[in-house]
C-alpha cells in the first residue's frame, strides 16, 4: 500500500515500511514495526500526523524538520489516537441532545420574533448579507438538491426560494454531519 507524504521541496509516495522508517530516522521510537505497519495501513500516516504533531521538537516553527522530541513512542501516539476517539464516542450522543435542543430553541425563538418571516435567516435585517450572498445561498442549493422535505416544499411552493426556517436549520445543520 502507498500512502503519501510531502515536505515543501517534494511530493511522492510512500510505502507504510518506508514512512516507518522515515518516523524512526526522525527519531521515534518504534518497539513494533509489524503492529505500526498495521496500524498505519488502517488509520494512515497523515491522520496519525495530526496526534504527533505536539511532540515534534520544531512545531511552532515554519520551517519544521519534523524530528520528534526525546522519548516520542509510536505507542503513546496510538493511545492518544483510541483515547481521543474513545472520548469522541462518549460525547458524541450527549452533543447530537445539545445539537437538537439548540437548533429547536433557536427556530421557536427566532422564528416567533419575525411571526411574519418564516425565512428570517436570509433577511439581511437578521443575518449578515455578505453571508446570505456569498455563502448561504451555496449551502442551501446543496440543501434543496439532496434533502427530501426541502424538494417537497419547492414542489408544492415553487415560487418560494427557501423553505420556513423550521424545515430549513435542521437541514442545513445536518449536512455536516
Amino acid at each position: 500500500m502507498y500512502l503519501f507524504y510531502y515536505d515543501m521541496e517534494s511530493k511522492y509516495a510512500t510505502t507504510i515500511k518506508e514512512q516507518i522508517q522515515l518516523l524512526k530516522s526522525r527519531n521515534m521510537i518504534i518497539s513494533d514495526e509489524a503492529k505500526a505497519e498495521e496500524i498505519l495501513s488502517d488509520v494512515g500516516y497523515y491522520r496519525l500526523g495530526l496526534y504527533w504533531f505536539p511532540f515534534e521538537k520544531d512545531n511552532k516553527s515554519k520551517n519544521r524538520k519534523h524530528t520528534f522530541l526525546p522519548d516520542t513512542h509510536f505507542d503513546d501516539i496510538i493511545k492518544l489516537y483510541y483515547f481521543d476517539q474513545d472520548l469522541r464516542n462518549c460525547i458524541a450522543k450527549y452533543l447530537f441532545r445539545i445539537e437538537v435542543d439548540f437548533k429547536t430553541n433557536l427556530v421557536y425563538t427566532v422564528s416567533n420574533h419575525y411571526k411574519d418571516n418564516p425565512i428570517w435567516f436570509a433577511d439581511d435585517r437578521c443575518v449578515k448579507k455578505d453571508f446570505i450572498e456569498n455563502q448561504f445561498n451555496c449551502i442551501y442549493d446543496r440543501i434543496k438538491s439532496n434533502y427530501t422535505v426541502i424538494k417537497k416544499h419547492h414542489d408544492k411552493y415553487r415560487n418560494d426560494r427557501f423553505a420556513p426556517a423550521w424545515k430549513t436549520i435542521f437541514q442545513c445543520v445536518s449536512l455536516y454531519h
